[in-house]
């Protein structure tokens, strides 16, 4: 499978354009859509309470709780789908993953900001994958 790092120079960040076909992909979209536990979580940034503009759903191994932004998750069961395109980022990556955060952007006015994953609960220069 072709692939390139986007940051030769300045880090680690590679781009798998074909990483499902696109019947898969319609299908994973489809399910994942209609089947996950989507929800609108408040957040705190700078002192202010908002809500995050983006639905959120948290799912992964038993017992692995994720806070950010003074919120805590905690984890739904892996889904059929979730363990496929984790098995598939598993396999391309060589790491393996314990969770996975899902964003949905429903519109163009949802988002997410700039922003590192420096959790201390992640641990030093975390593996991060991501899906889209």
């Amino acid at each position: 499978m072709k692939y390139e790092n986007l940051l030769p120079v300045d880090g680690e960040v590679y781009l798998f354009p074909e990483m499902f076909d696109q019947p898969t992909s319609n299908e994973l979209f489809a399910v994942l859509a209609q089947t996950i536990n989507w929800k609108q979580e408040p957040v705190k940034i700078m002192g202010r309470e908002i809500m995050q503009p983006r639905l959120t759903a948290w799912y992964g191994d038993e017992g692995m709780a994720y806070s950010y932004t003074g919120i805590t998750m905690h984890p739904l069961p892996w889904t059929a789908e979730l363990l496929k395109i984790k098995k598939a980022v598993e396999e391309l990556s060589g790491e393996n993953f314990n969770s996975v955060l899902l964003n949905q952007y429903r519109d163009g006015c949802d988002s997410v900001g700039w922003h590192r994953d420096n959790e201390k609960s992640l641990g030093i220069n975390p593996a991060i994958g991501s899906v889209s």
